[in-house]
């Protein structure tokens, strides 16, 4: 371990010097630039007057470069030290470790410092989580008119809620922190819409929570879910019999700024149909109920790999920013469950469905979205700004979800960059790159599976309501949680694209 520390350091240092190097050759370059525009008289003048001012900048950046060192040295040989603190009990170790958050901070200022002064791209996707003690804008005892109750894990007696006090620090630069007021303003008189399945729906409900910070009496938020035509909600009823019908779509107005936050319900990004046996075709409304139940009509339905989903289609001139997410959804069990088959230019597929025909059906349909995306920019229909959030990953260990798969671990296991090295970069993640970031295309990346993929222990995993034990969840998130951090991200980035 205290080799890899070292190696990390020089690293670090490497890094340091490289940006000052990078200011003091653009301070350079601005000089002489500046000195060519003058007469030759006053050249001489120019080059005195620009000496003094660029060794005032040279001194700048070395001093900054010593102070990151400085960093570097003093948090690699203090994660060296609590890593071979085997003795010593949990509780006394994450005391320690948070103790850390304050070096960590400064640490992280003079990074971004260095990395605004040689103008680098912050790659928000990588970086490690760290407790600190800062307020949260919401709980799970709160936000109960955005917050689906089993989401809610403080409503849930029978877990810990270390999860809560992590906060993500991307490498490069610091994560601004996320400003409701701002967010609002720099939205406004637009609408931004969740387009996914239910970890878009975690994130359509984080961001609700973030904005309104918890509260449920929040002023000025209309209900207009009907203007996108989502069913309203209905209550159970016990006198006339009535069950209670939960929308998988909803659509709400800050009348102050008309900011319209939507989600709208489509778990794979495609248009589906039901194919009667009687050989007409039924539109499956993809803002319909997720209660409904395809095995319950005995239909097959037509999966369209080439055509989006039906809202995005008929709504893309009304949305100005678009997060869309998929994945989960698309398994064997799912396929076969849901009587779903594979339809291309119109035409059935005539393919043996394996994981494997899966994971390349999913290549095309990401693909030929991507394609009609870029088409509708290109021709004018959309001006969106859109984003393609990555896939959110699982941690079932032991198993699946229906074979006894569990996620009971509380604590947070990777405290240390050394640690995190040794994890694998997930296959998905590299073939949405390829699909998406190495492609000539309008659409953005919401890299989420890197950072996400470290939080196990964040999971609603064993909680329910009822306090009761059965098959863990190991794929949605608690919250307040790491959806958090998505929309954290999503702000920084819109914060970016509304600068320029």
């Amino acid at each position: 371990m205290a080799a890899a520390a070292s190696l990390h350091l020089w690293n670090g240092w490497r890094r340091t010097v490289s940006s000052g190097r990078a200011i003091f050759k653009n301070g350079r370059r601005a000089d002489r630039k500046r000195v060519t525009s003058i007469r030759p008289s006053a050249a001489a003048a120019g080059r005195r007057c620009m000496s003094i001012s660029g060794s005032r900048e040279r001194w700048r950046g070395r001093w900054n470069a010593v102070l990151l060192a400085v960093c570097l040295v003093t948090s690699s040989c203090v994660l060296v030290f609590l890593g071979s603190m085997e003795q010593f009990d949990h509780h006394h170790r994450l005391q320690l470790k948070m103790s850390l958050s304050g070096l960590r901070s400064f640490h992280d200022s003079v990074r971004h410092l260095i990395t605004q002064k040689t103008g680098a791209a912050c790659d928000y996707s990588r970086g490690v989580w760290v407790h600190t003690r800062r307020k949260l804008l919401y709980t799970g005892n709160g936000c109960q008119r955005w917050l689906s109750p089993m989401w809610a894990c403080r409503l849930h007696s029978n877990r810990s809620f270390l999860y809560e006090s992590l906060h993500w620090q991307p490498h490069s630069c610091t994560l601004p922190p996320f400003h409701p007021p701002t967010f609002l303003q720099r939205m406004e008189n637009r609408t931004i819409a969740f387009i996914g399945d239910s970890l878009g729906r975690q994130q359509f409900q984080s961001l609700m929570c973030l904005l309104t910070q918890g509260k449920d009496d929040y002023d000025n938020v209309l209900d207009v879910g009907a203007q996108f035509g989502f069913p309203p909600y209905v209550k159970s009823n016990k006198l006339n019999n009535t069950k209670a019908i939960r929308p998988s779509s909803w659509a709400y107005r800050f009348e102050k700024t008309k900011t319209t936050i939507l989600f709208s319900w489509s778990p794979t990004l495609c248009h589906i149909e039901s194919l009667p046996t009687n050989g007409t075709n039924l539109s499956i409304s993809t803002s319909a109920s997720s209660n409904f139940n395809i095995d319950s009509q005995m239909l097959d339905v037509a999966f369209h790999l080439d055509h989006p989903p039906s809202f995005l289609s008929s709504n893309l001139d009304k949305l100005d920013v678009i997060i869309l997410n998929t994945g989960p959804h698309w398994t064997l069990n799912k396929f076969t469950r849901n009587r779903w088959k594979p339809y291309l230019e119109q035409k059935p597929l005539d393919i043996n469905m394996t994981k494997d025909s899966i994971a390349t059906l999913y290549n095309v349909a990401i693909s030929k979205l991507r394609d009609w995306l870029d088409l509708q920019a290109k021709s004018g229909a959309t001006t969106a700004t859109i984003f393609y959030r990555t896939l959110s990953p699982h941690h079932f260990f032991g198993g699946e979800w229906n074979s006894g798969g569990r996620c009971d671990n509380i604590h947070y296991r990777f405290m240390n960059s050394i640690s995190i090295r040794n994890l694998s970069s997930p296959s998905h993640l590299d073939v949405v790159e390829d699909m998406l970031g190495r492609h000539n295309t309008t659409i953005k990346l919401l890299n989420i599976t890197w950072l996400s993929q470290l939080r196990d222990e964040a999971h609603i995993s064993k909680s329910t309501l009822k306090g009761k034990n059965g098959t863990q969840d190991c794929l949605h998130w608690c919250l307040p949680g790491v959806p958090d951090t998505w929309n954290e991200i999503l702000y920084a980035q819109l914060l970016q694209a509304t600068s320029k």
